[in-house]
């Protein structure tokens, strides 16, 4: 494993007050994991896709540490103020 690149879309709910997000992990280019739409706001869409791969035994326990001290580059793209239709569309699930 050389590159992990999580995808993130998030909604702000602004009846309620609440974040929502989606991503979807790309390890080497290659669609990995897809995460569907779920409670969460800024880093929580990196970590819950990182514990992805931690749980998929592809890491030990998903920190940026572990992946810089192992040579993976790591790039975590959020986009903010989506749509909530856009968000739950994101993934196929």
């Amino acid at each position: 494993m050389k590159t992990i690149y999580i995808h993130a879309k998030e909604y702000f709910d602004k009846a309620n007050g609440n974040s929502y997000f989606a991503s979807k992990v790309y390890v080497d280019d290659e669609l990995k994991f897809e995460l569907p739409y779920q409670y969460g706001y800024d880093d929580q869409s990196r970590y819950e896709s990182m514990q992805q791969l931690v749980k998929a035994g592809m890491l030990e326990n998903g920190t940026w540490q572990e992946c810089k001290e192992k040579g993976i580059k790591v790039n975590h793209r959020l986009e903010t103020g989506c749509k909530k239709s856009d968000v739950k569309a994101f993934v196929n699930k």
